[in-house]
């Protein structure tokens, strides 16, 4: 299941351009996909999830659900969106990338990738 997710993620990444696709657990431990060569893998997918986490929790206490979490550097975007219960999507690429039509894209993907992952 876990190999069906991967190549989903893959194509996901092709299509798109973009320089990083994974699946992790919410408390931050790697499920499948790509992480950019450059980065840690278990760092990157914990702090995905930390951020991910904090900004569940702002949404809590602003009582609004949360859609997305959207994190902007210089030159890079990373996008976290929900993936079931229990995991998380993260995508990374160039800021320029990150359009509505990309981030629901994205949204569509987590959720044809629940039934891979439980």
């Amino acid at each position: 299941m876990v190999d069906d997710a991967a190549r989903v993620l893959k194509k996901f990444m092709d299509d798109e351009g973009l320089l990083g696709a994974c699946a992790a657990t919410r408390s931050g431990s790697y499920i499948t996909g790509v992480v950019p060569g450059h980065m840690h893998r278990d760092t990157y997918v914990a702090m995905t999830a930390i951020i991910h986490g904090g900004a569940e929790t702002l949404a809590m206490e602003m009582r609004t659900p949360m859609d997305h979490v959207i994190v902007r550097l210089s030159s890079t975007t990373l996008l976290i969106v929900g993936l079931g219960t229990k995991a998380i999507l993260a995508i990374i690429g160039t800021s320029h990338k990150f359009e509505p039509a990309l981030i629901q894209r994205a949204k569509d993907v987590a959720k044809s990738l629940e039934k891979y992952i439980h």
